[in-house]
Order: C-alpha cells, then sequence, then structure tokens
C-alpha cells in the first residue's frame, strides 16, 4: 500500500465524501424548508441529515491524520 499523501488518492476520495455529505444536507434542509413535510417524512429526513453529518466528521478524521501524517 503506498503512504496515504495530501491530494492522494484517498484524500481526494475523503473531500468528495465530505462534499457529499454537505449537499445531502443541503438538500435536505431544502426539503424541510420548501416541502412542509409531515412527521414521519420530517424524522425521515432529520435522520438523514444525521446520518450525513456522521459521514463528513468521519472524511474530516481521515483527512486529517493524512494530513498530520506529512509533518
Amino acid at each position: 500500500m503506498s503512504k496515504r499523501q495530501v491530494d492522494g488518492y484517498v484524500f481526494r476520495q475523503e473531500l468528495t465524501r465530505i462534499r457529499q455529505g454537505a449537499a445531502a444536507i443541503r438538500e435536505t434542509l431544502r426539503r424541510l424548508n420548501d416541502e412542509n413535510p409531515g412527521p414521519q417524512t420530517r424524522s425521515m429526513l432529520i435522520a438523514r441529515a444525521a446520518m450525513a453529518l456522521s459521514e463528513i466528521q468521519e472524511a474530516v478524521v481521515e483527512v486529517e491524520r493524512i494530513a498530520n501524517a506529512i509533518r
């Protein structure tokens, strides 16, 4: 396995996870604002946003590991 590095494959993959998570949260918040969903749909959308936040957190931790490894 090659050394993980800034701008390497894993680093770019994690940045993509962060961007996708942020896009999912934006879309979820847009739907909550625009659609005024019922309680069941609202709960599902909030859970989706929470899962996207956890994906972002995991990706940020990995990006930090890669960045700290070059120091």
